[in-house]
């Protein structure tokens, strides 16, 4: 058997997370116990006892788990003692175990796997969180994406288990290897990156590289937790210049779905395709907008509703496909006819479309979630030079990217439908 050894590579700020159980109430979660659970605080709250259960892959772990028990029992103040239990991992029978447990009536809380989840769930042990986030307040704090894991991993359409964002994350390593790179085990995140820079190497002399020097490990159970790290991330995260990018590339052809059924008809375009092909993917969760009906010609746009006699043609791309549809519709309450244009092909760009339906109004607004510079704002004012169509843009100006919820980013740049509807109105007049 191969020998693995950790390192931990994050302070334990926070432990496992830790789920109460719906079925537990008989263990001792009311009662007197030990007076050191006051503390230092001087209170005089009525005293209880919550019993833990964690599992601990290393004796540091376990030690410092102690300590946090014991400072939590010495100073919360609540008259809350917690009795910390130490479980076996047992090659992932603790979760069967904790569940057997919870069935006949305890722990009180216990650290828990989220895989756990639709077992405890089908035995009706843990609560359903929905009607309390129902009113609570601040759940928008929580981006969509990570309350739709939650769902998920409880095979239902609703919450058991509330996010977290601290992870216990470990580093495996194998000595053998560090010994033969004549490396130590590093202490820094520095040490970390030149481990594995020395760890990546060309094991059998034929000249590619055969080992490398770090990998994600597990599937569900290993890297179930790292949805809630790669959701919102920040400003160099954000691409908003890759169609500007990709287009410059000779005979590159790109691609930008607006929703699921577009990016299932883009990917198999795509497979038929001689020549490299770019498919932008959205990271925010989007509706269906088109039927598996809807055709998808790489190089021709599809027009979503109006024709050529309208006030303003509206082409758009992506995410922006549904809030110009919305921005179409405001338009029409206000009299003003406007056509959409999915233009999901940026190159090859469909010319002949938009000059089709612009003939007559001579005006053009683009929505794009991506810089108006080399984006389809430019690829529009390229392909409708040399004509007497005006075009307009909504996308983000020549600025950085910044943190942030993606319906709040969408707000800071102005890629709304009001802000479609601001340009269009602006443009005709």
């Amino acid at each position: 058997m191969k020998k693995f050894k950790k390192i931990t590579a994050a302070c334990l700020t926070a432990c496992m997370m830790a789920t109460s159980l719906a079925a537990c109430g008989q263990s001792g979660a009311t009662g007197s116990t030990a007076g050191s659970a006051a503390g230092s605080q001087g209170t005089t709250a009525e005293e209880t006892t919550i019993t833990y259960w964690y599992w601990a892959d290393n004796d540091d772990y376990a030690k410092t788990m102690e300590e946090m028990v014991a400072d939590f029992n010495a100073t919360n103040g609540k008259g809350i003692t917690v009795v910390a239990e130490q479980q076996p991992w047992d090659g992932g029978g603790y979760s069967t175990n904790l569940l057997n447990a919870a069935i006949g009536g305890g722990p009180d809380v216990a650290s828990f796997k989220l895989t756990a989840t639709p077992s405890f769930v089908a035995n009706n042990l843990l609560a359903n969180l929905d009607p309390y986030l129902e009113t609570w307040e601040d759940k928008t704090d929580i981006a969509d994406n990570l309350w739709n894991i939650m769902k998920e991993a409880s095979g239902t359409e609703s919450v058991y288990v509330m996010p977290w964002n601290t992870q216990i994350l470990y580093v495996y390593y194998r000595p053998s290897m560090f010994e033969a790179a004549g490396i130590e085990v590093p202490t820094t995140y520095e040490e970390f990156l030149n481990a594995c820079k020395e760890l990546t190497v060309d094991t059998d002399g034929d000249g590619k590289i055969d080992q490398y020097g770090f990998s994600m490990r597990g599937a569900s159970g290993g890297q179930e937790p790292w949805g809630s790290f790669i959701y919102a991330a920040g400003g160099s995260h954000q691409a908003i210049e890759d169609i500007a990018l990709m287009r410059v590339i000779p005979g590159m052809t790109v691609l930008v779905p607006c929703d699921p059924i577009e990016m299932k008809k883009a990917v198999f375009a795509a497979a038929e395709i001689d020549g490299p092909v770019y498919i932008r993917v959205a990271r925010p969760v989007c509706e269906c907008i088109t039927s598996e009906d809807d055709p998808f010609v790489v190089g021709k746009a599809n027009v979503m509703s109006g024709t050529s006699d309208c006030d303003v043609v509206l082409v758009c791309t992506g995410l922006m496909v549904s809030k110009t549809i919305e921005a179409a519709k405001m338009l029409g309450e206000k009299g003003v006819k406007a056509a959409v244009v999915n233009m999901h092909t940026i190159k090859p760009y469909d010319r002949e479309t938009v000059v089709k339906m612009a003939e007559k109004c001579k005006a053009v607004v683009t929505a794009e979630e991506h810089s108006v510079i080399g984006g389809l704002y430019s690829a529009t004012c390229e392909a409708l030079a040399g004509t007497d169509i005006k075009v307009s843009a909504v996308g983000v100006q020549d600025v950085f990217g910044q943190s942030g919820k993606p319906e709040e980013l969408f707000r800071e740049y102005g890629l709304t439908a009001e802000n479609i509807v601001k340009k269009a109105t602006e443009l005709i007049g």
